[in-house]
């Protein structure tokens, strides 16, 4: 057994800590008289300090998880103790301040805080209490103080991605605690989990899918639907639906099931949501296609292409009158960007990065939705500095826009060089590659109920990228 080992006796921050762990406990033992928890007590602590602040600062402030800030919030807002303020601005969250009653339950409280005071400084002089406040401030600013890193490095994809979430962690968390954002179920990310390697178990995947009613509808009705030209016998088990569908549909579908949130009403002008996921499914299909063209397996490009304009949907849905005002601009996408943060206080790059943080999907899939987002802006210095997986991603976006006829209007200079990549393919592969893919594009718009728009025929699709 290893035994670890710490000189906790001359570290400060255990100091500190400890000391903090016994003043919490009494004040939770002093609250019970009063009927206020202590999650109640520190929120109203820090609306004392500041007199209004947002959920998400509430978070950061107190170091407590959104959801749990979130869930108090309510619970003293109906015991009207809170009151909300629209946001100021798009996109801050709304404001939350105490109300008269907040105020009464306050006075309450404060003279128990005094005691404790009192009892935690027994025996200290005035002086001593002064230069512990400064001794303590010396620390905090030692710590707030920039240093040079004492670690290696750390990769600069990792670096690149956490550089877009500098400073924007508090809105992303208001969006969060107040519900807005999309969220894919348990069992879609089990499966992201189970088929991030090409070699991964279809029985597995299949007991997987199995603990989803609804997916396991869906997939079985799509099963039914192949077979009922021919005549066949009707399945009735997901083992059966990929005897018919085979593995790979199976997986596609249930990925796509557990990930893509629910379509809503398209409240956003200009955002076509059934046009926006027809145009994804398609990008996730062809990056496959264009791997096995390269020579090499595409499976685990599936989910980065499938999410890569994921930021976009959300916008789409929080903010639909400010995005439907920024996509009426018709801009390129490097301004598109900058006009969504300047707008929205975030672009959908930086909100995409979040989103998957938040889900726990694999490094691999947030670092190339990142690198997607800041290639198709054009960001990138060269393009050495973008490997052949993400430039498929690029490549993929742009066949499957020529193949759905849905152009960009301004293309930047990777969508170019992006054509060029194509143009410098074998015909035959990349017509065979269409041919394919067009099919799995048209099962997977089936069983997730999308208005198929008409595609142009493979054999036109190089054409219209030439003329793009």
């Amino acid at each position: 057994m290893i035994k670890l080992s710490y000189d906790f006796e001359h570290s400060p921050g255990s100091w500190v800590a400890m000391t903090h762990s016994k003043i919490e406990a009494a004040v939770q033992g002093a609250l019970v008289s009063t009927g206020v928890s202590l999650q109640e007590a520190q929120i109203l602590g820090a609306l004392a300090r500041r007199e209004e602040a947002s959920r998400a600062e509430l978070a950061l402030d107190l170091r407590i998880e959104a959801e749990t800030v979130a869930r108090v919030v309510a619970e003293m807002t109906a015991k009207g103790w809170l009151e909300e303020r629209p946001a100021p601005a798009p996109g801050q969250g709304a404001r939350l301040r105490p109300t008269e009653a907040a105020g009464a339950t306050w006075d309450l409280w404060v003279p128990i805080g005094h005691e404790l005071r009192a009892r935690a400084t027994e025996g200290f002089s005035e002086q001593e209490l002064s230069n512990l406040k400064s001794l303590l401030a010396r620390l905090r600013a030692n710590l707030e103080r920039e240093v040079p890193p004492m670690a290696p490095s750390r990769p600069a994809a990792d670096a690149a991605r956490d550089s877009w979430a500098n400073g924007l962690e508090p809105l992303f968390l208001e969006l969060r605690s107040a519900g807005e954002l999309p969220t894919p179920s348990g069992v879609g990310i089990r499966i992201v989990e189970l088929t991030c390697e090409p070699d991964y178990s279809v029985t597995d995947l299949v007991e997987a899918v199995s603990t989803d009613v609804a997916l396991t509808a869906r997939i079985l009705r799509l099963a039914n639907a192949a077979g009922r030209d021919g005549g066949v016998v009707e399945v009735a088990t997901i083992p059966d639906a990929v005897a018919r569908l085979g593995s790979r549909i199976l997986r596609e579908v249930a990925l796509t099931f557990c990930l893509v949130p629910s379509r809503s009403e398209d409240r956003c002008e200009g955002f076509d949501h059934d046009a926006f996921w027809a145009r994804s499914l398609a990008r996730a299909v062809m990056v496959k296609e264009l791997a096995a063209v390269h020579g090499i397996n595409g499976e685990h490009l599936y989910v980065s292409a499938l999410l890569a304009d994921i930021g976009a949907l959300t916008l789409a849905s929080v903010f639909p009158r400010e995005y439907a005002e920024l996509l009426a601009l018709d801009t390129d996408y490097g301004r598109l960007l900058h006009n969504e943060r300047r707008a929205l206080g975030i672009h959908e790059g930086q909100i995409a990065a979040f989103l998957l943080r938040d889900w726990k999907l694999p490094s691999t899939h947030i670092d190339a939705i990142a690198t997607f987002a800041r290639t198709r802006a054009g960001w990138m210095q060269s393009d050495d500095e973008v490997s052949l997986h993400d430039k498929l991603l690029v490549d993929a976006d742009l066949l499957s826009r020529s193949l759905l006829d849905t152009p960009l209007s301004r293309p930047s200079r990777p969508f170019v060089a992006s054509r060029s990549r194509l143009a410098n393919l074998e015909q035959d592969a990349v017509d065979q590659a269409l041919e394919r893919g067009l099919a799995t594009w048209r099962q997977l718009c089936t069983a997730h109920d999308l208005s198929e728009p008409s595609p142009r025929p493979p054999q036109r699709v190089r054409q219209a990228l030439m003329a793009s």
